[in-house]
């Protein structure tokens, strides 16, 4: 009895140690692509490869240039960023512009979009040069 006990306790915590392990690894892959776009658009290149060498990132015409963008909000921490978001994304939906937020004081960008569903705004001049994590933090399952 006893045995079957050690077994059973032994079997669930390698369930959820596995969970964890997948979760944490769908948060890093998650990170890393976030990263990946960021550095991409950073850098003036366009998804199909070629650099347009403009401050836009090579957007099409029409769309303004980061130059351009006058930031108007300034967060202090994560917790302030996300409130800005959160309030942002419920006034205009998914696929609101938030290049007013001047993010170059945040550290942690872990978890920004959290509880947003599926969001296609606009980030493409956010300075993420003092980030330094994007990890999302996911509960064990």
């Amino acid at each position: 009895m006893i045995t079957n006990n050690i077994h059973s306790t032994k079997r669930r915590t390698i369930t959820h140690t596995k969970a964890y392990v997948d979760t944490y690894r769908k948060g890093l892959c998650f990170a890393l692509v976030f990263v990946l776009a960021i550095a991409m658009i950073s850098c003036g290149d366009d998804p199909n490869g070629s650099s347009s060498g403009s401050s836009n990132g090579g957007t099409k015409p029409g769309v303004k240039s980061c130059d351009s963008i006058v930031t108007t909000e300034t967060p202090e921490s994560t917790d302030d960023l996300k409130a800005l978001i959160d309030t942002a994304i419920a006034d205009k939906g998914n696929e609101v512009d938030l290049n007013y937020i001047d993010t170059s004081k945040i550290t942690n960008m872990g978890a920004l979009f959290q509880g947003n569903g599926t969001f296609n705004g606009d980030i493409r001049c956010w300075d993420v040069s003092s980030v330094l994590s994007m990890i999302l933090y996911a509960p064990i399952v």
